[in-house]
């Protein structure tokens, strides 16, 4: 396995960015890394351009930090390893033209399987946090299809716009590395086709289970935030009627009380009414958009486990929360409708604008997380 990672830290943190998360074995744990200098680093003190790069061997795990940029080339060169004087693992530190190979080697074999395990784990957060290995983060108009054959699956990506089409064909695919599996990737003039097949009858059930499972997340997904964005404009496109409405109320207010204070209070009463039917429609708008929310997520949890997945407690959880908002919303809209005065009836729309569309929103960050 082999990965490579570019990013700058300062020359402080060269330890964490070596072996970050990588173990040693002082009373059976992980020391922590070398505490930071107290003093404050120079801005000639700055790694910049580092690339990392970590392969297993036999033994252990070979480390590679290579930049451009001269200043940290003598920085890389010069920086202590977090295992230096460590007995349990041996430490070989070699120079190169543009940067240090380090070596690292254990005698026991749970020593080295930890080794070589924190550091993938290590590898797999740099790839999330790094912007250069998410490339899918700036492509646009991407179509997907996924296909099962006889051993495994066809995944192909394509897009109109000419980036996006260089980004899919220069992007590594989540198979690649997998001794299971045999890769095939084919550019197109729009995108990629990858053939991902495998010789296990097991191994091609998973595959092909995973990728129809990922598909109805996706999908999902888009679906959701499809009903969201509707949802809002409509209620926004409510509630500036609303606005409007209100501001041409006063302006008729403020000049008719200055000619018949009489047609005031009529116009009074007439707004009042105005709102409470104004603010019982954005509720009814808030409940019809919670309801189309949760009928997406109970489809996708029931299309989940058809698909092969155990359980979904993330989304049970937002099933059981947007049932909640919706049966008290309903109830409080029922309130407003059977209200005797038009205070009452602005009072319970109000709570029922506030139980449908408060909290959920408020944590939709939340709820896509879970779903995910």
């Amino acid at each position: 396995m082999k990965k490579a990672l570019a990013f700058s830290v300062s020359a402080g943190t060269l330890s964490l960015l070596l072996f970050a998360g990588v173990p040693s074995f002082a009373e059976g744990t992980f020391p922590p890394p070398p505490p930071p200098a107290m003093e404050k680093k120079a801005p000639e003190m700055e790694l910049k351009n580092v690339t990392k790069t970590v392969e297993n061997i036999t033994n252990g795990i070979v480390v590679t930090l290579t930049s451009d940029v001269p200043e940290t080339v003598t920085l890389l060169q010069t920086q202590k390893t977090p295992f230096d004087g460590n007995t349990n693992f041996t430490v070989v530190k070699e120079n190169l033209s543009n940067g240090v190979k380090v070596t690292v080697t254990a005698t026991n074999a749970e020593d080295i399987a930890k080794l070589q395990a924190k550091a993938k784990t290590e590898n797999n957060h740099q790839d999330e946090k790094d912007p250069k290995k998410a490339p899918e983060m700036e492509m646009k108009n991407v179509t997907k299809t996924v296909e099962n054959i006889t051993n495994g699956i066809v995944v192909t990506l394509t897009s109109d716009v000419p980036e996006t089409v260089t980004l899919l064909q220069n992007q590594k695919t989540p198979f690649d590395g997998n001794t299971n599996l045999t890769v095939v990737k084919e550019n197109l003039s729009n995108g990629v086709k990858v053939t991902v097949t495998a010789t296990n009858a097991d191994e091609i059930a998973k595959l092909q289970e995973k990728a129809a499972q990922k598909e109805i997340r996706e999908n999902y997904k888009e679906e959701k935030q499809g009903i969201r964005e509707k949802g809002k404009e409509e209620i926004k496109t409510l509630r500036t009627q609303q606005q409007e409405s209100k501001k041409a109320f006063r302006d008729s207010l403020l000049e008719m009380k200055k000619t018949d204070q009489q047609k005031s209070k009529a116009l009074k009463s007439e707004n009042n009414a105005q709102t409470a039917d104004a603010m019982i429609q954005i509720a009814g708008k808030a409940l019809e958009y919670k309801k189309a929310i949760l009928a997406a997520t109970e489809k996708v949890k029931a299309d989940l486990l058809a698909a092969g997945q155990a359980s979904t407690p993330g989304l049970d959880e937002q099933i059981t929360y947007l049932t909640s908002a919706i049966s008290t919303g309903e109830g409080y809209i029922a309130d407003a409708k059977a209200a005797d005065t038009d205070t009452a009836k602005k009072a319970a729309a109000k709570k029922a604008i506030e139980a449908l569309l408060g909290n959920p929103l408020r944590n939709a960050k939340k709820f896509e997380k879970a779903a995910q």
